[in-house]
C-alpha cells in the first residue's frame, strides 16, 4: 500500500484537528468537541459554572479497528468527566446519534483538576492572618509581585483529608527575574479546601528570608557560552522516505496510527510490520502515567507526590515543538487539540513531529575472505514534548529497520529547588544541613532529591466490548 500511495503523491498531509475524523482512532475534531458541549448543554449538564476535567475519545472495538478499511464509518464516542451543580459525573456520548449513553455520579474529590483550580484559594490565603505573618517574616509586606498557585498534594489518609478535596498553596517571588522557580517562598504553605476555596490551616517552617541568587536562562544572563563547534548540516536531499497522511504513517515495513491525546499524550496504534502481508504487532501503546515523589520530610515537600499525567491535564501537558530546534528542519508535524475547564477546544500547533534519522551506525556488517560489507541504518522517530511545571519531557517512539520499537525518554527544563538561608554546604548548619535531602546547585539553592517513574501501557490483541470508556480499558 505504501509503495502505491508513494507513486501517487509526495505531499505530506499532516493531521489537522479541524478536519473531521477519517480513521476510527483519529482524535476528536474541533466540530466534535463543540457537538459534545451542545449535547451536554441540551441535557442540563453544562452551564457557565460547569468545570470540565476531561474530554476524550471512546475507541471502537479493537477487532473492528483492525478490520477497518478507508472510507468505512465506525461509531464515534466521547468520554467526559465534569463537575456540575455540586456533583461529579462520568458521561459517555454517542456522537453518531448526539445522545448521552451513560451518566454516572462519582466522588467529586477524586476528579482530576481542571485548568482553573490551580489558582483556587489564592485570595483566601493572601488575606489569612497566619499567611500574611509568614510572608512578613520573610520580608514580603506586599504580595503584588508574588506568583501564587495551588497544587494537588499526595494523599496520606490524615483526619483533615477525609472527605475533602485539598490543595497546597505556595508562592514565588517573580520580581526582577525571568525564572521564578528558585525564588519559592520556602516553608510557607496554605492548605486549601478546594470546594470552598477556604484556608484549612497555614503551616510555617520559617528558615530565613529570600536570597538574591538568580537562575535566569536567557542568553544574556548565562553568557558567555562555550565556543560553538563548526556547523554540522544534516539535510534530506529529496522527499521524506515515509508517507504521513492524516494520522497514519507508512515507513519501510512499518505502518501505524499516531495521535496526541490530552491525557495520554502520544498514542501509537495499529502497528503493523511486513510487506504485502504486514502482520499486527501492537494494538496500542502510550505513556499512561509519570509519578514524581520528592524526598524531603518538610511539610512543603513531603506531600509533593505528583501524578503528572493524571493531575496536570487541565490544559494538556503536551506543548508545541519548535521546528529546527526540537525537531530537525525536515520533520513533518501534526497539530493537536486541548480543552480548558469550559471544554472549549484550542489548537496546539506542532504537537508531534515525525522524521527520519541516520544514526551513523551500521545496521549490519561483516568481513569474509577479505570482502567487507556494511549497510547503514536509519530510524523513524515520532516525538512529543510534555511540559509540566518546571520539567520538560521529550518522548520518542523509535521505529527501526530490524523490526524493533524503542521508546526513549529525556527530562530537561528546570530542577525543582528549595531556598536555603545557607549559601552553600560549607556555611550550612551542620546539625540541620540544608542539603540533607538534596544538593546545592547554586548559592542558597538546593535541588531536592526526587525520582521520576514512567509507566507505559501496551495493549495487544484482546478484544473489548463495542464502546469502552478510557477508564474501563
Amino acid at each position: 500500500m505504501f509503495r502505491i500511495l508513494r507513486l501517487m503523491t509526495v505531499v505530506i498531509l499532516a493531521g489537522s484537528p479541524i478536519a473531521q475524523a477519517e480513521h476510527p482512532l483519529d482524535p476528536l475534531s474541533w466540530q466534535e468537541h463543540w457537538q459534545i458541549l451542545e449535547v451536554l448543554q441540551k441535557n442540563s449538564r453544562l452551564d457557565f459554572t460547569t468545570q470540565i476535567s476531561q474530554i476524550r475519545l471512546i475507541e471502537p472495538d479493537k477487532a473492528k479497528v483492525w478490520a477497518w478499511e478507508p472510507g468505512q464509518k465506525l461509531a464515534r464516542g466521547a468520554f467526559v468527566v465534569l463537575r456540575h451543580a455540586g456533583n461529579a459525573h462520568e458521561i459517555d456520548i454517542d456522537l453518531s446519534k448526539g445522545t448521552i449513553t451513560r451518566d454516572d455520579l462519582i466522588e467529586a474529590r477524586n476528579v482530576s483538576w481542571s485548568s482553573n483550580e490551580f489558582f483556587i484559594g489564592m485570595e483566601a490565603a493572601l488575606s489569612h492572618p497566619a499567611f500574611i505573618e509568614g510572608l512578613a517574616k520573610r520580608g514580603f509586606d506586599d504580595p503584588t509581585f508574588l506568583n501564587c498557585f495551588t497544587i494537588p498534594p499526595g494523599y496520606f489518609g490524615t483526619e483533615e483529608e477525609q472527605g475533602l478535596r485539598i490543595g497546597h498553596l505556595r508562592c514565588q517571588s517573580a520580581k526582577g527575574v525571568r525564572n521564578p522557580w528558585p525564588r519559592q517562598i520556602e516553608g510557607l504553605t496554605a492548605v486549601i479546601d478546594m470546594n470552598e476555596g477556604t484556608v484549612i490551616k497555614v503551616v510555617d517552617e520559617f528558615d530565613g528570608g529570600l536570597h538574591n541568587t538568580t537562575a535566569d536562562y536567557d542568553l544574556e544572563s548565562v553568557a558567555p557560552l562555550r565556543d560553538m563547534p563548526p556547523p554540522l548540516m544534516v539535510r534530506q536531499g529529496t522527499s521524506p522516505g515515509y508517507l504521513h497522511v492524516g494520522h497514519q504513517v507508512w515507513w519501510q515495513k512499518w505502518s501505524f496510527h499516531a495521535r496526541v491525546d490530552q491525557r495520554e499524550g502520544l498514542v501509537i496504534s495499529t502497528v503493523r510490520y511486513g510487506d504485502d502481508e504486514a502482520r499486527p504487532v501492537l494494538y496500542q501503546g502510550y505513556l499512561s502515567e509519570i509519578f514524581v515523589p520528592y524526598m524531603d520530610p518538610g511539610f512543603a515537600w513531603h506531600a509533593r507526590n505528583f501524578i503528572d499525567a493524571g493531575e496536570f491535564i487541565g490544559l494538556g501537558i503536551y506543548q508545541p515543538l519548535l521546528p529546527g530546534k526540537d525537531c530537525p528542519s525536515e520533520a513533518t508535524y501534526q497539530d493537536g487539540l486541548n480543552t480548558d475547564a469550559t471544554g472549549r477546544p484550542r489548537v496546539i500547533a506542532n504537537a508531534l513531529c515525525i522524521f527520519e534519522r541516520d544514526s551513523g551506525d551500521p545496521a549490519w556488517r561483516h568481513v569474509e575472505s577479505n570482502i567487507s560489507d556494511s549497510r547503514p541504518s536509519r530510524d523513524l522517530i515520532v516525538r512529543v514534548a510534555a511540559v509540566i511545571g518546571n520539567y520538560d519531557y521529550l518522548i520518542d517512539w523509535v521505529f527501526q529497520q530490524n523490526g524493533s520499537i524503542v521508546v526513549r525518554l529525556g527530562a530537561t527544563g528546570i530542577v525543582e529547588s528549595k531556598m536555603s538561608s545557607a549559601a552553600n554546604a560549607k556555611e550550612q548548619n551542620k546539625k540541620r544541613p540544608a542539603d540533607a535531602y538534596g544538593h546545592f546547585v547554586d548559592q542558597h539553592i538546593v535541588g531536592v532529591n526526587h525520582s521520576h517513574y514512567f509507566n507505559f501501557r501496551l495493549r495487544s490483541e484482546e478484544h473489548t466490548s463495542e464502546l469502552q470508556s478510557p477508564d474501563h480499558l
